[in-house]
């Protein structure tokens, strides 16, 4: 069950707990409201596979999941105290 909102983290904090929950297609089970209905949709997505760490640079983590319907979920994951600006490129088939 995921605690968001209650206990000592940020918003940020939070956010990144709930799409890391979601990428895992870990079973969510919430005390809360959400209404990120794109997360949701990852992490409920038919094909149930579950994300894997592509790169690991710093404090940097990249994560993959791949959705039913062929397209791939990425999230980026700060592990630092600073901001980001993570970037992407798709690979040629």
């Amino acid at each position: 069950m995921l605690q968001l909102g209650n206990g000592p983290r940020t918003h940020d904090e939070n956010r990144a707990h709930f799409t890391m929950w979601a990428m895992l297609a870990d079973p969510l089970m919430l005390g809360t409201i959400v209404t990120n209905d794109e997360v949701i949709a990852i992490d409920q997505d038919p094909l149930g596979r579950q994300a894997r760490r592509v790169r690991n640079e710093d404090d940097m983590e990249m994560w993959a999941r791949p959705l039913e319907d062929g397209a791939v979920a990425v999230a980026f994951l700060n592990r630092g105290e600073s901001e980001a600006d993570p970037t992407a490129t798709s690979r040629p088939p």
